[in-house]
């Protein structure tokens, strides 16, 4: 399977990046950055961070540094300054390989026409921009996974609406309107499924390996804004989860294909709006409403299992 993976990087993106990296099964091809979660320069370097205690070579290309139209907003609130709990992660331990992400979204998809998965995990930018510059681009990928969006309208940024999809909600319409068929796992997903408890959280820390280390660290600053604003019993994981069903979409227990679009007023800003009526415009989006748990958090443990690196992820220059 191969993959093209797009990232705001903060802490749980990292995590993402970690299942396809550490999937034998799967073939990362490009990380692209995009600014969300952080500023795209912290974006880009917790990214190489992340290849690096992999082991893998995987290229980084730089993308968009803000939303198409609006000023960025981060998440920073969220994952802590550096979008990684302040962990002291292997800064400068890989280079990246270059600053126009947009373009290789566009030159990966005609090097593999229709052997691409897509998974974007931050804002929609990049894709968006792609789209202006090619308007048949996602149609040479084989699938679109957006973690993106809070299809039933519970938001973790305001009542209503998800991060990703509020950050740049104009690039998120951009996408919907393509004509690609997307699959989108929203916040839902990640709370009723990739919610990392005591009892989650104690097992990895039991692995002892660098990975379960850098899991638990990076994500210390998430798991006070899950306790004290969103109220979820333990840090949520979405881009991981939306990794894991990126490959193995037989996780999937449910899903809908609706017509789908966003609201970019102020008002309602990255608020999603599914139209069930008979009149309404054609369908655009599998919206997946529940999914195997038990996979996801096995597919976790078995990356935080593996013992190659370092025990200790500390000040190690990968």
């Amino acid at each position: 399977m191969k993959l093209v993976i797009d990232t705001d990087t903060g802490s749980d993106d990292a995590v993402a990046l970690m299942l396809a990296l550490g999937n034998p099964q799967v073939s990362v091809e490009i990380i692209t950055t995009v600014a969300g979660n952080v500023p795209i320069d912290l974006a880009t370097e917790n990214a190489l961070a992340t290849v690096a205690l992999m082991g893998a070579t995987t290229p980084v290309y730089r993308g968009m540094s803000k939303p198409i139209i609006r000023e960025l907003h981060t998440a920073q609130n969220v994952h802590g300054s550096d979008g990684m709990s302040g962990a002291p992660i292997p800064r400068h331990a890989l280079k990246e390989s270059g600053s126009d992400a947009v373009t290789q979204l566009i030159e990966v998809s005609k090097k593999y026409p229709g052997e691409l998965t897509l998974i974007t995990l931050g804002p929609l930018t990049n894709v968006a921009a792609a789209l202006l510059q090619d308007p048949h681009v996602l149609d040479r990928y084989k699938d679109v996974y957006m973690m993106a969006g809070s299809p039933e309208g519970w938001g973790n940024v305001t009542p209503s609406a998800e991060f990703n999809v509020w950050c740049d909600p104009e690039s998120f319409k951009i996408v919907l309107q393509s004509g690609k068929r997307l699959t989108m796992v929203g916040w839902n997903i990640s709370r009723d499924a990739a919610v990392i408890g005591a009892e989650e959280e104690a097992k990895i820390k039991a692995l002892g390996t660098a990975r379960a280390a850098y899991v638990i660290d990076i994500n210390e600053t998430l798991a006070i804004f899950c306790r004290d604003i969103t109220g979820l019993p333990g840090f949520d994981l979405p881009d991981p989860i939306t990794v894991a069903i990126a490959i193995a979409p037989e996780m999937i227990r449910r899903s809908e294909f609706v017509s789908m679009d966003v609201s970019c007023s102020e008002e309602m800003r990255g608020t999603i709006i599914i139209d069930r009526r008979h009149t309404a415009p054609p369908a655009n989006v599998d919206v997946i409403w529940e999914v195997d748990r038990d996979v996801f958090l096995n597919s976790l443990y078995e990356v935080c299992k593996d013992s190659s690196n370092p025990s200790n992820y500390k000040g190690v220059s990968f």
